[in-house]
Parts: C-alpha cells; structure tokens; sequence
C-alpha cells in the first residue's frame, strides 16, 4: 500500500494492463512465444519502484513524520482551535499540527505547516477549521469539514485515545 499522493497508481495500473495486453495478443496470434509474457514484470517493476518512490517522497515532503502517534491535522487561516491545547497533553500518542495557506504565513508558529502551493487544501477538500486525523500508518482515518467535539472524541476512543475533558465547552463542540 501506498499514499496516493503522486497520483500516479491508476497510470501505473493502466500502463501494466496495457503492456501485458499487446504482449499476450502477440502470444494469442501465434506471432511470438510465452516467452515474451516473462518481461512484463521485469519491466514495469522498475516503473512501479520509481513511481512509489516518488509517491512517498512528495507525502513526506508535504506531511508531518509519521510514527507510532496518530496526527492531527486542521486547516484553516484562524487561530489554532483549542483541541490543540487538549491534545497537547497527549504529545507522545497525539501530534497536533496546524495547516495554513502560504497567504497566512503570519499565523505560523511551531507547530504550523504551511501549504505553498494550497495542495493539501484541494486533496482534503478543506475548508476552515478541517480536521484530518492520520493514524499511525500513514492513512487517512477522519475527515471532519465542521468538526464536532463528540465525533473527534469518539474516533479516538475507538483507537483507544481518551482525549481529556475540558470544564468549557471547546470550540469545536459548537456546531452552527
């Protein structure tokens, strides 16, 4: 498995089928022998290397280092909600990083991300206040566009992370 970041699986995928596919019609016509269906995987394995390789180089350039903690991700132009206050508790389970368009650099501080080109934005189809939660093996557990406390709260107990209560309501508990 790997990240879809490169967008490149379905070309590699396609690419695959349709060199096997002039490969075993050759076979299929008599016009050359089994043989020649050997060479597809040494081929495209080549390819399929380099395209993962690529893969994984550009979700690690633009992500946060993966290890055994869950991330958070919201992203937004606004001051970082108070999830990240609750969640910084938790710091060897839970890392929280705040995404921000390169237009509001000005709210950067050490745990902000900046997204230079808005390609984070556009894959999780973002708005304000997003929040996406990466587990621990690199994919993509919750997406929330108006994140809700309690849906927040229930995912991690479900990865058995009990977030800490808080004696105010946080901001991302009020829905509109």
């Amino acid at each position: 498995m790997h990240s879809p970041f490169g967008g490149h699986g379905m070309n590699t995928g396609i690419q695959d089928t349709y060199n096997l596919g002039w490969k075993l019609g050759l076979v299929l016509h008599g016009i050359s022998d089994e043989g020649l269906l050997d060479t597809c995987q040494t081929e495209q394995l080549p390819v399929a290397r380099a395209v993962l390789a690529d893969s994984d180089r550009r979700f690690s350039a633009a992500t946060p280092p993966r290890g055994p903690h869950v991330t958070l991700l919201t992203l937004g132009t606004g001051p970082t909600p108070k999830i990240h206050r609750v969640i910084s508790r938790l710091k060897d389970h839970i890392r929280a990083y705040a995404v921000v368009p390169a237009e509001h650099i000005a709210f950067a501080g050490p745990a902000t991300l900046v997204d230079p080109t808005g390609h984070l934005f556009r894959v999780y189809g973002a708005r304000e206040g997003t929040l996406v939660v990466i587990r621990p093996d690199g994919c993509i557990g919750f997406i929330a566009h108006r994140p809700a406390g309690a849906a927040l709260r229930n995912y991690c107990h479900r990865l058995g992370i009990r977030l800490p209560r808080t004696s105010e309501p946080a901001p991302y508990d009020r829905m509109p």
